[in-house]
Order: structure tokens, then sequence, then C-alpha cells
């Protein structure tokens, strides 16, 4: 474990100790001989969480920037981006959501006259 994961930890620990108070601190058997639980809550399981979202959170804006890229890469080849985004929005509805989407298009074009029919 990298010295700052350690030091987070012990502060996290600190911290949930500070606003529960030592005396609600207590050992669970279920969650490992060296995990404490602090007002309840068991404080490696919680800094586990908060440490995964985190890495995942990070992980998730490194594709956000690899997609604006690609975005970005389109635009300069002489595509609409905005028609590109819906392209993509319309393949990832199944086909049914496609054809009711379509027909409601369809009907309200229609009644505001916008329709060659």
């Amino acid at each position: 474990m990298k010295k700052t994961e350690e030091k987070f930890r012990k502060d996290v620990g600190e911290v949930l100790d500070n606003i529960f108070g030592e005396e609600n601190v207590i050992r669970d058997a279920n969650i490992g001989h060296n995990s404490k639980r602090v007002g309840g809550i068991a404080a490696d399981q919680l800094r586990s969480i908060i440490e995964r979202v985190e890495k995942l959170t990070e992980e998730k804006q490194a594709i956000q920037g690899d997609i604006n890229e690609v975005y970005a890469e389109s635009r300069s080849n002489g595509f609409d981006v905005r028609a590109l985004r819906e392209i993509i929005k319309i393949r990832k509805m199944d086909a049914s959501e496609r054809e009711e989407k379509e027909a409601v298009l369809d009907t309200y074009l229609h009644a505001l006259g916008m329709t060659n029919e």
C-alpha cells in the first residue's frame, strides 16, 4: 500500500473517530480483525467504496476525454457532431422504441403541416 493511501486511511479513521467518539468504535468479526466500526459504519468498507468510486470517476473522465477527441476529429473531417450524437442515441434504442419515437415525431410534424403529404 502506498504511503499516501495509508495516510488517507489513517486520516479518515481519525476523522470518523472524532465525529463519532472513540466509545462508539467496536470490533466486528464479519469485516476483518483489524477493521473498525465507527458509529455503526464499517470504516474500512466505507473507505473501500469511496476509493472505488474515485477510481471509476477518474476512468470515466479519461474515457470522456477520449470521446471528445473523437468528436473533435470528426468535426475537423467535416462531420456534423450534433447529427453524430443523435445517431448514437438512436442506435442505443431497440427497434420498437425507435419506431415509436419516429411515429410520434411524424404525427407532430403532420399536425403542424410540416410534411410533404
